[in-house]
């Protein structure tokens, strides 16, 4: 997630004899995101310690988001329970620019399937940026994530892709996550863009719900997807959105 250098993240633990279990959370603009184990009821007031204007809650057993509700009505709540994991995707401006990230989160007890997925998708992105440098094509990439995302047996989504990022958030190239070697736009020094592979279990067809947002696999299969803001430099790469906690994949100990 992308943090400046003003940071507005925390990494924010709270003694083990508090809770059984506390795997991760941050704190960005005042957001906490928790995700934690149950036996929580004595963190209350360290949250509230915190003044957040919205908290998200990832816990298994529910009972702190119970709790919080009860005794803090003024927060805004959103339960996640009984998934195996979910994508968070972020996107800071600093400066009129624009950073764009986003990574999986597991919960509670994850399936081997589900886990083999998240780190095929994250390995096929590193796989892209580690190959990143002037002269290489945009072909490139995708050939990159596509050759060992199939291999792993998943497949790769058509219908979203990477785009060009700056003062504008949106904006050319297209960075497919598919694609022939040695084809496509050229990469020169100063372009700066998103990786970003949504990854399927299945079949690679995905459907857009009617409320204009929300996409689903067709064939109901899990889906993965990470995203780095990447910049390419006068002989190399820069990745502009890794964590300041090296946080990189699950699980984020």
């Amino acid at each position: 997630m992308l943090v400046p250098k003003k940071s507005l993240g925390q990494n924010f633990l709270i003694d083990k004899n508090l809770c059984k279990k506390i795997t991760k959370s941050l704190n960005i603009k005042n957001k906490i995101i928790i995700e934690i184990g149950p036996g929580t009821g004595q963190l209350t007031d360290e949250i509230i310690k915190l003044n957040p204007k919205k908290l998200i809650l990832i816990e298994k057993d529910n009972k702190l988001f119970k709790l919080l509700k009860k005794k803090y009505i003024k927060l805004d709540y959103m339960e996640i329970l009984n998934i195996d994991a979910i994508n968070l995707d972020v996107t800071a401006i600093v400066n009129k620019y624009y950073g764009d990230t986003s990574r999986m989160f597991t919960v509670g007890d994850v399936s081997v399937k589900a886990k083999n997925l998240i780190d095929a998708t994250y390995e096929s992105m590193m796989k892209a940026i580690k190959i990143l440098k002037p002269g290489i094509k945009l072909g490139d990439i995708g050939f990159e994530i596509q050759s060992y995302i199939e291999d792993k047996g998943f497949s790769v989504v058509r219908d979203f892709c990477g785009h060009g990022i700056s003062n504008i958030f949106h904006e050319p190239p297209n960075v497919l996550h598919y694609g022939k070697k040695n084809t496509g736009v050229e990469l020169k020094p100063g372009m700066t863009f998103t990786i970003e592979p949504m990854i399927n279990a299945g079949k690679l067809d995905v459907k857009v719900l009617n409320d204009g947002w929300t996409a689903v696999t067709k064939d109901k299969s899990l889906s993965a997807q990470f995203e780095h803001t990447v910049g390419i430099t006068e002989n190399s790469y820069e990745i502009f959105t890794e964590s300041v906690k090296e946080y990189r994949k699950p699980p984020y100990n």
